[in-house]
């Protein structure tokens, strides 16, 4: 039987644009292929945006992948919900990314909200909320996803995200009464008896501890904006969830129209030996403008847990 040895930790916190961001040191007497999978895919360069191979498909995993060495030397790679374990590098090539971001909206009066991310091995996110639809005020922004990186090395000259989805802009005017937009997103946090996702064990798994089936959840939703002096929503609720809050949809003045709200960024956990830091982000969705404009998604949560 492998040995998987023991752990300590000691962490640091401070806030970096609002995303909190985590170290933890000091894993000790673990394999690599303890952390970091068996290599059983093999090497794989993404070497183009339309590409398929082993567990990728149109750049997006379909499954828990376990490489020797990837690189994205000419595309993305969209997590899709799936972890990513690299037994030795992980490059990212300076204009291409790995990701789990959320979807911008892109219509009004319920036309286009970001669409919610689908759980898969990893936790979901919440859709953007429906602007109002006489006059069509802008839709919200869907939240950020959850992506789990564990590589060796990290070479990362790109990114790696699960930003929020943006809130759509809207032009004109609406004659007469509007209304409040649909609600966006307030994440429910778990409950304190469930910490630990900031050590190794439980971030690799990111599952309530006490609720083995339930899955963390990455950013909700953002507000949809309302039309003809209407209030903007406010939030679409997600439990269980370490992503940011959804960001409220617009207010309009008489006769005019608010954008929506963005999506809250999601989860972002590194696994690594070292790390050549590049952009590690889970921000928030920007917001939709109009004449009443929305608020900005609130930042989710990078974790970096070093292998020293």
């Amino acid at each position: 039987m492998a040995r998987v040895g023991s752990y300590s930790a000691h962490k640091t916190k401070h806030q970096d644009g609002g995303v909190d961001e985590v170290s933890v040191a000091s894993l000790t007497g673990l394999t690599g292929q303890s952390i970091y999978g068996d290599g059983s895919d093999g090497t794989v360069d993404i070497n183009s945006g339309a590409f398929s191979s082993g567990p990728i498909t149109s750049n997006a995993l379909t499954r828990d992948a376990f490489f020797d060495d990837l690189t994205l030397s000419g595309g993305d790679l969209d997590c899709a919900g799936y972890r990513l374990f690299v037994k030795g590098t992980l490059t990212i090539g300076g204009s291409y990314k790995v990701h789990r971001n959320g979807n911008n909206a892109t219509g009004g009066g319920g036309a286009g909200p970001g669409l919610g991310l689908s759980a898969a091995s990893l936790g979901s996110s919440n859709a953007g909320g429906n602007g109002r639809v006489a006059g069509a005020g802008g839709d919200g922004g869907g939240g950020g996803g959850v992506v789990f990186i564990a590589a060796k090395n990290i070479a990362n000259s790109g990114t790696i995200s699960a930003n929020g989805g943006n809130g759509y802009s809207v032009t004109g005017t609406q004659a007469g009464a509007g209304a409040a937009g649909a609600a966006g997103g307030t994440p429910t946090a778990p409950a304190a008896s469930e910490t630990g996702y900031r050590s190794l064990p439980f971030a690799l798994i990111l599952r309530l501890v006490s609720a083995p089936t339930t899955l963390i959840a990455g950013g909700a939703g953002g507000g949809g904006g309302s039309t003809g002096d209407g209030a903007g929503g406010t939030g679409y609720a997600s439990t269980n969830s370490l992503g940011g809050a959804g960001g409220a949809g617009g207010t309009a003045p008489d006769n005019g129209k608010a954008g929506g709200g963005g999506g809250g960024g999601g989860v972002l956990v590194l696994v690594y030996d070292t790390l050549v830091t590049g952009t590690e982000t889970a921000t928030g969705g920007d917001a939709g403008t109009g004449d009443g404009n929305g608020v900005a998604g609130s930042a989710g949560t990078v974790i970096k847990i070093v292998n020293i």
